[in-house]
């Protein structure tokens, strides 16, 4: 999903990375856009994301991309959507993106 659908979809508020990780789905998602829109998060580390936003708690291909839930579908009729960080050769941020990770 676009940045742009992303802010369409769930609104935009300002990133708190602080209080990310303890965050609700509902602001996790309302933080998505400006994520997926900071470019200050290019190049960090995978360490440097782990330490921002917590463990993985959603899944890309392999447990070395960061992936982060933004969205829980809680029931068969929601999808539930995660913020994946791809990572480069070296194992630094080179894209956000939001990802659909089940259902619907």
């Amino acid at each position: 999903m676009t940045p742009e659908k992303v802010k369409l979809n769930w609104g935009s508020q300002k990133a708190d990375l602080k209080k990310f990780k303890d965050s609700s789905y509902d602001d996790k998602s309302k933080m998505a856009y400006s994520i997926m829109t900071d470019k200050s998060l290019i190049g960090k580390t995978y360490e440097e994301i782990r330490e921002i936003f917590g463990p993985n708690d959603g899944y890309f291909f392999n447990d070395t991309i960061p992936t982060y839930i933004v969205k829980d579908g809680k029931n068969k009729t929601e999808e539930t959507w995660q913020l994946v960080f791809r990572m480069d050769k070296r194992y630094k941020v080179k894209e956000i993106f939001m990802h659909k990770n089940c259902c619907n």
